[in-house]
């Protein structure tokens, strides 16, 4: 018999799709989604980036549990599958400009990302994430990141 999961941890496992008319797996993103798939399709981030607060944009998204969490740190494969993830979202905002050019839904996904890592990887994890982002921010022109924006991010990466 098989161990009853959440159906976040089933996706995460890469053992099921999520339940979203989208209909796509997690491998699938990493290796095959085209960065313009990932600019119009919204609620991929709340299953690779999950957090404990529900979203405010797709209800149905998962809201991860102590006992998700507890599962993914257990997890070596679930782990290294969201290192995977966070390393092509990192290439998806090298290869887009305009969450640098004025504040779009990117700069909350970004948020949603800082928050997720720090929940689950730790609070140096969040910080460099945030530095990372910070240095694409300014290339090539100047960021255009307001100042209410990186409030919110420094202190999603705070210590406390």
């Amino acid at each position: 018999m098989t161990e009853e999961h959440s159906p976040l941890i089933n996706f995460l496992r890469g053992e099921t799709r999520n339940a979203h008319p989208s209909n796509y797996d997690v491998q699938w993103i990493i290796e095959d989604a085209s960065d313009e798939w990932m600019e119009v399709t919204h609620d991929y981030i709340q299953w690779c980036f999950p957090t404990t607060v529900p979203s405010r944009f797709h209800p149905s998204a998962p809201v991860l549990t102590d006992e998700d969490l507890c599962m993914i740190i257990a997890n070596p494969s679930i782990r290294a599958r969201l290192f995977s993830f966070r390393k092509r979202y990192m290439d998806f905002l090298i290869n887009t400009r305009e969450w640098r050019e004025r504040h779009d839904h990117n700069q909350l996904r970004i948020t949603r990302a800082l928050q997720s890592t720090k929940i689950i990887f730790g609070t140096l994890d969040a910080q460099k994430l945030l530095r990372d982002v910070m240095v694409l921010a300014k290339i090539p022109a100047g960021m255009k990141v307001n100042k209410e924006t990186l409030r919110i991010w420094q202190a999603m990466v705070s210590d406390g």
